[in-house]
């Protein structure tokens, strides 16, 4: 190659390391963070050392060696030098390695670091280049004990159609999910959602185990609106659970909720009889619209801790009412592995509540229809004035019914008041004697038809 001008530089033994230290995944401690280092120089003024973080696998030689061939081309590299081609070469690019040879005949290889096009000349700079040079360093990558992977097992999960726990639930139809692991080693699961159990969608991952189990006793009725300080339930739970003051329980609806059964209650007292079982004391009974259940308990039934570590999952609003298939499938565990549960839902956290107080007084003649409105969310009595209106407007739905059969339907709208008149008695063939029931439900925004409320009367 003919060159112009070379000028040959020598870097200061400073500017370059005493040491390179090579952190690397090594193949041999299953795939954690090794360390190896080249041998330090010695007799340089240099006292830097590099370290070297590869996202790399590599063994405990391969790493040292490559420390020690990094540590061996820093210092070659001081040398290098500058010069000139002719635009014949002007292809030459950085990394390249060129042979200069000297009019004695001497050669001299290097390695372009830089190359600059002027018009006339392309200027080069360039470093010595010792491509010889091999490491036969053999490096230490120490003991590392065997690891055991545990069998995850699968997941067992309960699907909770019921109404919001907290205020920002009741936005849009949403189920909550109940899933732990059968097995210690248990790490998560992938829910899985299908109409018809052939197409998959995932839903959701979930890493976090809820608390739940079964009742071990029956829990007694009781009249709802009223502290139950004289039924107690045992139960038997996968998890630690906790007592709180009654005030922070009458001041929260979320704060010591359980769903036992049907019924969502409220336990300040969890006393701890032995491992995983607890007798539930101290209660606040049919919340959420859940009083009608107050009298349904068995032993055996499910006990949901009504926390945080629920998941929620949301549906389509034309879902309500019909089939959904639910799959979980445990973390490294096979795609399609897990059971199947299937729910028609029908609260799914925006199902409008019961209506409360529902009474009939008549004047010989008319009846006067009277309820109260439940809030699903923002239910918290604060400043004694009614709560807010969950829906854009009030509307409900009032039945009459003899014998099942429904004898007449109208809507009430911004008013929680009906008159059932004499007339409209006559033309339902509600005569003197027969027994009648009303019902009433308020409607949601979404057309959805809330839980009942009704009152049985005898004309």
């Amino acid at each position: 190659m003919s060159i112009q001008g070379l000028q040959l530089t020598r870097a200061d033994e400073t500017t370059v390391p005493c040491r390179i230290i090579v952190r690397y995944q090594d193949v041999a401690r299953d795939y954690q963070i090794g360390v190896q280092a080249s041998r330090p120089l010695s007799g340089i003024g240099s006292q830097q050392v590099v370290t070297l973080d590869l996202p790399m696998v590599l063994s405990g030689d391969e790493a040292k060696q490559l420390a020690e061939i990094r540590l061996r081309n820093a210092h070659t590299e001081r040398n290098g030098g500058t010069f000139a081609v002719p635009l014949s070469f002007v292809a030459l690019e950085p990394a390249d390695v060129v042979m200069l040879q000297g009019r004695d005949g001497s050669q001299l290889k290097m390695r372009i670091t830089q190359a600059t096009f002027d018009g006339a000349k392309v200027d080069i700079a360039a470093v010595l280049e010792d491509s010889i040079y091999t490491s036969s360093a053999m490096g230490d990558s120490g003991v590392f004990p065997d690891q055991e992977v545990g069998f995850a097992g699968p997941t067992d999960f309960l699907l909770l159609d019921i109404a919001p726990l907290r205020d920002a639930d009741g936005a849009e139809p949403t189920l909550y999910v109940a899933a732990a692991g059968v097995l210690d080693a248990w790490r998560g699961a992938m829910l899985y959602r299908s109409a018809d159990s052939s197409s998959w969608s995932l839903v959701q991952g979930i890493t976090v185990a809820a608390c739940y189990g079964t009742t071990q006793t029956v829990l007694g009725s009781w009249t709802v609106g009223q502290i139950d300080i004289t039924n107690t339930v045992r139960v038997r739970v996968n998890g630690e659970l906790e007592s709180f003051p009654m005030d922070q329980l009458l001041a929260r609806r979320d704060v010591g909720a359980y769903l036992v059964g049907d019924e969502i209650i409220q336990a300040a007292n969890a006393t701890l009889i032995s491992d995983g079982v607890y007798d539930l004391s101290h209660l606040i009974r049919g919340q959420q619209g859940t009083g009608n259940t107050v009298g349904t308990h068995q032993a055996g039934e499910r006990v949901v801790l009504l926390d945080t570590r629920l998941s929620q999952s949301t549906i389509p609003l034309a879902a309500l009412g019909q089939s959904l298939h639910f799959r979980a499938d445990s973390i490294t565990a096979d795609v399609g592995s897990g059971d199947v549960e299937i729910i028609a839902p029908v609260d799914a956290t925006i199902r409008p509540l019961a209506p409360a107080h529902l009474y009939a007084p008549s004047n010989g003649n008319d009846y006067a229809v009277r309820w109260t409105r439940c809030a699903r969310i923002n239910n918290t009595w604060r400043n004694g004035g009614d709560v807010p209106l969950d829906e854009t407007t009030e509307v409900y739905r009032v039945r009459v019914l003899v014998g099942g059969s429904e004898k007449r339907s109208t809507t009430v709208t911004s008013a929680t008041i009906w008159t059932y008149t004499a007339a409209m008695q006559a033309t339902d063939a509600v005569s003197p004697g027969v027994v009648f029931t009303i019902e009433v439900c308020q409607v949601s925004d979404e057309s959805v038809i809330g839980k009942p409320a009704t009152i049985t009367l005898t004309r």
